[in-house]
């Protein structure tokens, strides 16, 4: 099976520090689109596919038909993950689309040989990633008021190196119900039509962690939570930046806070028959 990684950065500086620990510690090859977020120098084409050794120069990490694509401007978290799954699955012919956030580093060996051996073996699987919950939504949640909390997830377990800040550490394959957003790996197939459908219900940033899940129930899929030691330093792809901010007040009159809102509306409405989730 091929593999094809694919992140979304507004500094491409700082990724490649974080990339290099994917490809020494990967176990086999793969292909990655970046997708570059607000590049100053952009043309006037709204997007530009170029290759990585002509944008980032990262000596040593660059491997043939890695691509960036870039923007001029924002087009937030789930748009940039969108265009880059249609790539890496069209262009690059990938089986298996991990999609991470440019600040997660990973320790461990053999880390993208385990992904996808993981999903070889066992066909119900459509997504896993390396931080996830057993269980998804508040067990009343469609006999209450609405309330954006009702969308919690529950039970969350990993192998971070900080696990145990987020939830339990747990050090062997584990069904969940859903995955953290850091790290969310599934078949091709299955990644086009979900974020797709994402793009459609108008969810640009948020929330897109649990609806990833709930889409793979909905398929009669299984998500799993591999224990791969990483770390996910948080805040960096897009909330943490200040220029996003102020992009996303552009969009929204509560900026990045009325993107949260929105898309838990969204993902609470379009999930009725599937959430609440327990594995």
């Amino acid at each position: 099976m091929k593999l094809a990684v694919v992140t979304a950065t507004v500094d491409p500086t700082r990724t490649s520090s974080f990339w290099k620990t994917w490809r020494e510690n990967a176990g086999m090859y793969f292909q990655v689109v970046v997708v570059w977020n607000n590049r100053e120098d952009e043309g006037p084409e709204a997007w530009r596919r170029e290759t990585v050794a002509d944008v980032l120069k990262l000596q040593g990490l660059v491997q043939p038909g890695d691509c960036v694509i870039s923007q001029r401007g924002f087009g937030g978290v789930v748009s940039s993950f969108q265009q880059a799954v249609e790539y890496a699955a069209l262009e690059m012919d990938a089986d298996v689309v991990a999609c991470l956030h440019d600040d997660v580093a990973i320790y461990e060996r053999d880390w993208a040989a385990k992904v996808v051996k993981w999903f070889d073996a066992r066909a119900q699987c459509l997504l896993l990633g390396f931080g996830g919950a057993t269980g998804l939504g508040d067990p009343d949640i469609y006999k209450k008021l609405y309330a954006p909390h009702q969308l919690a997830r529950r039970n969350f377990v990993s192998n971070m190196k900080d696990a145990e800040a987020h939830g339990k550490r747990v050090e062997h394959p584990t069904r969940v119900a859903c995955l953290d957003g850091f790290s969310q790996v599934g078949r091709a197939s299955f990644m086009r039509g979900a974020f797709k459908k994402l793009v459609e219900m108008g969810v640009r940033h948020h929330a897109y962690d649990a609806a990833l899940g709930a889409f793979a129930k909905r398929a009669a899929g299984e998500a799993w939570m591999l224990p791969i030691y990483c770390h996910h330093h948080g805040g960096l792809t897009a909330v943490g930046d200040p220029r996003y901010q102020d992009w996303a007040k552009t969009q929204h009159p509560e900026g990045d806070e009325g993107f949260w809102k929105e898309a838990h509306e969204k993902v609470y409405e379009e999930l009725r028959d599937v959430l609440p989730i327990d594995v």
